[in-house]
């Protein structure tokens, strides 16, 4: 056959016909004809059917059409699976016959497989760009209209939410979890969304992970304040998230209720900032991010709280003397 009929094929197949999302559909299919769990061959197939998916901007030949160039191609698949596993989520919720997780596991690991290949191959900014409009919807279909403001419960009483709470950590690839929470967070700045807005869309997404996998809270607790970089913004949204622990604006925020690892979060970063060798050690622009990041911490506290607290005021003392 033709090469040319081949990418045709293809186009037709995979992005004309919705051919990607079909296939989550099969899984669905396969998962209600079996127990739903995974077994190695069953990974090891929906491994390399991912696998095979995802290289077919690399394998495509010179003058194909466009719509298999990888930024094309890539919008369509990521856009294919979000949508079609959001639907497996409220087909696993109405089907009471068997276990949710189960329902969705072999759609989890074909879109994590997927998207983690989308991501080591340099289309991070595409699958993020196709993400933030679909969880921004979830999370309005999550508030009713008259509400103005969101707690957990709302998000979880919602099919889809099993979808989006699992996704992240269905990229199982910290490297590809890692570059995808940055591109997210630098491109939620660009759409300068309210702080709120961001903290859901945060703990829907992460939320699940950070709980029991000690990498994902270190990725935000360590590498994006000590090591990263980001806008003012986002370095608000990552202390509300993973520090604070709770929403802006919030009770709890009026309360001051202090989350375990506050003030170990808090020490960290005066420790580090209280060294003589911070300024020849660390860049300008990085000496400025950490030194706003103890600023908005100390924001959140009263002088009760810090006189209380000798270490870390020791810290600030020091740092100051330097």
């Amino acid at each position: 056959m033709d090469i040319k009929y081949l990418d045709l094929l293809l186009i037709l197949c995979l992005l004309e016909n919705k051919g990607v999302g079909q296939i989550v559909a099969e899984f669905m299919f396969l998962n209600k004809h079996n127990d739903g769990v995974l077994n190695p061959d069953r990974t090891t197939f929906i491994s390399r059917l991912a696998q095979l998916l995802a290289s077919v901007p690399d394998k495509a030949r010179m003058g194909a059409s466009s719509a298999l160039t990888a930024s094309s191609f890539f919008k369509s698949v990521v856009s294919q699976l979000l949508v079609r596993a959001e639907e497996a989520a409220i087909e696993s919720s109405a089907n009471k016959e068997f276990n949710e997780q189960d329902a969705l596991s072999s759609v989890l690991l074909f879109v994590g497989e997927v998207l983690s290949r989308v991501s080591r191959r340099g289309s991070t900014g595409i699958l993020v760009a196709e993400l933030i409009p679909m969880i921004r919807n979830h999370l309005q279909r999550c508030v009713a209209p008259d509400c103005k403001t969101i707690i957990p419960d709302m998000i979880k009483h919602v099919p889809q939410s099993q979808f989006w709470f699992n996704v992240v950590e269905a990229l199982r690839d910290q490297h590809s979890i890692e570059r995808l929470t940055e591109e997210m967070l630098r491109q939620l700045a660009s759409h300068h969304l309210n702080d709120e807005e961001v903290y859901w869309i945060l703990w829907t997404l992460f939320n699940q992970s950070i709980m029991h996998i000690a990498v994902m809270r270190a990725m935000f607790i360590d590498k994006f304040l000590l090591w990263k970089t980001f806008p003012l913004c986002c370095l608000r949204w990552i202390l509300h998230y993973a520090v604070f622990e709770f929403p802006p604006n919030s009770v709890a925020e009026a309360q001051m209720r202090r989350p375990s690892n506050f003030l170990v979060t808090l020490q960290s970063l005066v420790t580090v900032w209280s060294k003589k060798e911070f300024v020849q050690s660390y860049s300008v622009e990085q000496q400025a991010y950490i030194t706003a990041a103890i600023g908005l911490c100390l924001e959140n506290m009263s002088k009760e709280e810090l006189e209380m607290n000798r270490d870390v005021l020791n810290c600030i003392l020091q740092g100051v003397s330097c």
